[in-house]
C-alpha cells in the first residue's frame, strides 16, 4: 500500500497544480456579485420583500444569512453552505434548485462560487 502513494502522489500533486481554481484570484465585486446580479436578484434583490427573506444584491446582504432556512454562506466551508446545495444540487436538501424556473449556473459559475466559500468569502 505504500508503495502505491510512491506511485500516485507524484500524480496527484501535478494534478493539483494545475487545477485552475489554485490560480484564481476571487473577488466578490467581480467574480461572485455579477453572477447574482445576472442570475439572482431578480427574485433575491428586494429586501425584506425577497423571496425566502434573502437579499443578494450586497456582500452585507448575502452574509446576514438572512434566508428563511438559516446560514447561506459558511465560510471556508461551500459543502456546508445552503446557496451551493441550492444551485449546485438537481435536488436540494430544502427547496428547490436555484434559480428556479431557469436553467442552472453553468459549471464555471457554480465552481467561482464554490471557491470564493472554500477561501474564506472575503468582501474582497
Amino acid at each position: 500500500m505504500k508503495n502505491l502513494w510512491k506511485i500516485f502522489l507524484p500524480a496527484i500533486v501535478l494534478l493539483l497544480s494545475c487545477d485552475p481554481a489554485n490560480n484564481m484570484k476571487l473577488s466578490y465585486d467581480w467574480d461572485v456579485d455579477p453572477i447574482f446580479r445576472d442570475n439572482c436578484i431578480a427574485c433575491h434583490g428586494n429586501g425584506k420583500n425577497s423571496s425566502a427573506s434573502l437579499d443578494l444584491t450586497s456582500y452585507e446582504n448575502l452574509m446576514k444569512g438572512d434566508s428563511d432556512s438559516g446560514p447561506v454562506v459558511v465560510p471556508k466551508y461551500p459543502e456546508q453552505s445552503l446557496l451551493i446545495d441550492k444551485i449546485a444540487s438537481e435536488f436540494p436538501i430544502i427547496g428547490s434548485r436555484m434559480p428556479i424556473n431557469l436553467p442552472p449556473l453553468s459549471d464555471e459559475e457554480i465552481r467561482i462560487i464554490d471557491v470564493w466559500i472554500y477561501r474564506g468569502a472575503k468582501d474582497n
